[in-house]
């Protein structure tokens, strides 16, 4: 079959171009596949940073791609995994990938499937937009195994500045933990904030303030950080840290939580037990007190790490399991969200075309 994936953002090369590359790749072994964009990027860029051979895929490039009448290219199975967009269903038979409903509902009669990155996305296309969705949890890639774990505390995520943008990654309520903890008593540790930087003036500020407050301290923060050395970072980590959601009234703006939560579970897979926000996606990720810990406050976070992190503190209070033995738990449970179950699932749903 021809099939097109349709991506308006691949520029940008997050967590949903990563998805967008893997499905290309892997039905470019069976089908003839395009992946519509509004640029090319180069091969050796996208196995630099997301470790996937493109070859096989066609890419097209077309910007005002299907909004000006009918499209020149016929396709079969058209897959739109372009972030909330409004582009009818040009194919015979059309899926619709939904990161979350935010805003007016588009049209969405033309497409024969619609899906959502988690049970969370899925309930809230229902209420807001009144459609069923089909969970078909993110491609996470497998970055283990691990590896003899140092004390790092790892957070990987875009930095860029709250303004205007309620879906916030919080790195400097991570950082004010860290020093707080710090204060109380940590030793030996170092905090790890990782991700590429927005391009506005006020994301970079946000990024240099960061730095300002980290100087001095056991903290490291990388942006541009390639595929290999985010995967060996993974691997070295022994804790997970994770804020998005935090401080969000779920049921008021729920568009602010973390949706599902690609890292998290990339964490897990290389070993580091997750600590995240009790809020959206991670809820349906983490068990809590089993292969990691949710938490609502700072207060908690640090609790709870302390509950890891210090034998004596454990043997205090007499709760929390071994560290060890979570992280072995957080790897088994990653196995449920891997690029593998993603790939089967997209392989039914575009074999419903056939």
């Amino acid at each position: 079959m021809r099939i097109a994936i349709y991506n308006q953002h691949f520029r940008t090369l997050g967590g949903g171009e990563r998805r967008s590359l893997a499905l290309a790749a892997h039905l470019a072994q069976r089908h003839e596949v395009t992946i519509i964009a509004e640029a090319a990027v180069p091969a050796e860029t996208l196995q630099r940073i997301f470790a996937i051979d493109p070859a096989g895929v066609r890419w097209l490039d077309a910007p005002g791609w299907g909004r000006s009448g009918e499209p020149e290219e016929r396709f079969d199975v058209f897959i739109n995994n372009s972030h909330l967009s409004d582009l009818p269903n040009p194919a015979r038979f059309g899926v619709y990938m939904c990161m979350f409903p935010e805003g007016e509902r588009p049209n969405l009669s033309s497409y024969q499937v619609v899906t959502a990155n988690s049970a969370f996305t899925a309930a809230w296309i229902a209420r807001k937009w009144g459609v069923d969705a089909r969970v078909v949890y993110s491609a996470c890639q497998d970055m283990g195994p691990p590896a003899r774990k140092r004390n790092i505390i790892l957070n990987v995520g875009r930095f860029f500045a709250a303004d205007g943008n309620a879906h916030h990654k919080h790195q400097g309520v991570l950082l004010q933990s860290f020093l707080d903890m710090r204060r109380a008593g940590l030793e030996g540790w170092e905090l790890h904030l990782i991700g590429n930087c927005g391009q506005a003036e006020q994301d970079r500020a946000f990024l240099a303030d960061l730095r300002r407050r980290a100087e001095g301290q056991p903290v490291r923060i990388e942006t541009g950080v390639e595929f290999d050395a985010l995967r060996q970072r993974y691997r070295d980590a022994a804790l997970y840290w994770h804020a998005t959601g935090f401080e969000v009234v779920e049921d008021e703006t729920p568009s602010a939580c973390e949706h599902f939560g690609m890292a998290i579970v990339e964490a897990m897979s290389a070993g580091a037990t997750p600590l995240a926000v009790r809020a959206g996606g991670p809820r349906e990720i983490i068990q809590d007190g089993v292969d990691g810990f949710l938490w609502s406050t700072p207060d908690e976070l640090q609790q709870m790490s302390w509950r890891l992190i210090r034998p004596d503190w454990r043997a205090r209070i007499g709760l929390a399991p071994n560290l060890n033995r979570m992280s072995r738990r957080a790897v088994a449970r990653s196995r449920r969200f891997t690029l593998r179950a993603f790939l089967a699932h997209m392989d039914e749903i575009v074999g419903m075309a056939a």
